[in-house]
Formats: C-alpha cells, structure tokens, sequence
C-alpha cells in the first residue's frame, strides 16, 4: 500500500464515524481522482496544485460550480485532517472554495403533490409502503432523505411519535423530529413488514428502512430508489412540479414560517447550523430581513 493509500484509508475511517455513506463515498471518489491528477505525494502539495486543479476541473471537466465546490470541499476536509495532525504544512484553509452560484434549488413541495405520491402507493405491497411511509415521515419531518435511511430501528418511538436522528452535515449533533398520527400508523405498518422481511435476509441490519431488490435484499435502503421513485412519479402522475425529497424539506420549512412557527424552532427542525441559512432556504434572503429591521425595528 503506498502513503497516499494509507493516509486516505485513514482519513476515510475518521470520515465514515460522523458522515453518511453517501458522502463518505462522494469524497473517496473526489479524492481518488485528485491523487490520481496530481501524481505525487499528498504530503508535498503545494497551494498552486489546488489551484491547477481547480481550473483543471472547470475548463477540461467542464464541471459546473456545485460540483466543483463538492469536489474542492473533500480536499479542504481531507486536507484538514492532515494539518491537524501535522502531517503537512500546507494549511487547508489556501485550498480554492469555488461560490456555488449555479446551483438549480427545486422550489418548495405543494401539499397536493405530496398527497397525490402518497395516495399512489399501495400498502399492500412491502416496496411501496416502505416507499409511502419514507414520504410520510419527509413530509411530518422535514428531514433530509440521507438523514431518513440512516434512521435505525432503536432509534424511532412510535408511542411518543418522535425519533432522535442524526443531523448530516454537522459533527456529533442529533436533533429530535415528530410526526402525526398517519405516519405512525404508517412506521408502525412497516416495521411489521420489515420483521418479515429480515427474518429471510442474510444479513442482519439495524436499519429501519430495507432493502426489498435481489441483490441488496435486506440491507439499508440507497438515496438512489427513493430519488427515482419521485422521477417515476412525476412522469407517472403528470405532475409538472419538480418535486423531490429537497423540494418536500424545503416546504416543511415555508410551511412552518407560514403558520407563524417561530424561525428559531424552524431552524431545529431543520437541522441548520445557523439561522441565515433557514432565512435564505426559505426565501427570505438578508437583504429582506435588514429591510425588514430598517423599516420595523429602528
């Protein structure tokens, strides 16, 4: 194994304690390619390799600027983690962080499209009410769908209607989300079928949400089958809207400020770090809010 191998399985351990699989995979798949570009040692980088590459991938990949950020942030992280741990000198705060500025957002879900997908899906069948229930649970949450399949079984109280979950995107901190009545009756629905479901499986998985395909039956559910079931629906169900997992998130949120939710209780139901993002997520950009203060508050 040489250095530059070593150094990635170490920092991909280190990655996969707090971050999805899906994200884990995205910066070994990001780092992989950078290494293979740069053709040296990693510890040996200089500040105009970041910048080489950064060019690299937006004049000869042609990527647009929300990938090439995804791209230059595993690299920032990666090289964070040598740097904390002195393994080389090059900070990684020099490495270029491309402004996502082309970055489409779908616009927040219509309450009748989410409906018109949940009322599509037939719970007699074990996939399409795992499928009915993760939409269930996306609307009453406002989770994001990489947050839903990482849900464990332990982790979900169907008498109190609420689970303790992992908040992606920030490191170590779990949040609690709640739910009505239709989705429990739905979790509890599934979680019947997918003891079933297990009790057959190979493998055994703390999941709550499994796999029913042949060739990952019974382990956790991929992003992938849920963000093809919307791309399904949409055609199926001629829905002209660009819903999504995001775009059912991004109307949890408009929901709650329209009803008068206090955006600090918007902000921990979603999950933000901070509340300019949950200002500018659901369209209430600073510029607005500094009007909004001019006009009202002085």
């Amino acid at each position: 194994m040489t250095q530059n191998e070593e150094l990635c399985g170490q920092f991909i351990n280190w990655l996969s304690i707090g971050h999805s699989r899906e994200t884990v995979q995205s910066y070994r798949c990001g780092l992989r390619q950078f290494i293979q570009w740069m053709n040296k040692s990693v510890l040996i980088a200089q500040d105009q390799d970041f910048i080489n590459y950064c060019v690299h991938l937006k004049n000869e990949r042609h990527l647009k600027n929300g990938a090439l950020s995804c791209r230059m942030a595993a690299l920032r992280t990666f090289w964070r983690f040598l740097y904390d741990r002195r393994l080389t000198q090059t900070d990684w705060r020099s490495i270029p962080s491309p402004k996502v500025n082309d970055r489409v957002h779908y616009p927040a879900a219509k309450n009748e499209d989410i409906k018109m997908i949940i009322d599509s899906l037939d719970s007699f069948f074990p996939d399409q009410l795992r499928d009915k229930t993760i939409i269930s649970l996306l609307r009453d949450t406002g989770i994001r769908i990489g947050e839903a399949l990482s849900v464990n079984i332990d982790d979900i109280n169907l008498i109190e209607k609420k689970a303790m979950i992992k908040t992606l995107k920030r490191q170590d901190h779990y949040r609690e989300v709640y739910w009505g009545d239709e989705t429990n009756g739905l979790l509890q629905s599934w979680i019947n079928i997918r003891e079933k479901i297990l009790k057959k499986a190979t493998k055994n998985t703390e999941a709550l949400f499994v796999s029913i395909s042949n060739n990952s039956y019974g382990e956790r559910a991929k992003k992938h089958a849920i963000q093809k079931l919307f791309c399904d629906k949409r055609r199926d169900l001629r829905i002209t809207s660009r819903i999504s997992a995001h775009s059912i998130r991004q109307g949890f949120g408009k929901r709650g400020i329209e009803r008068n939710v206090n955006p600090r209780y918007v902000q921990i139901l979603l999950g933000h770090a901070k509340l300019n993002t949950t200002m500018s997520y659901l369209g209430a950009p600073n510029k607005d809010v500094e009007n909004i203060y001019r006009a009202k508050m002085l």
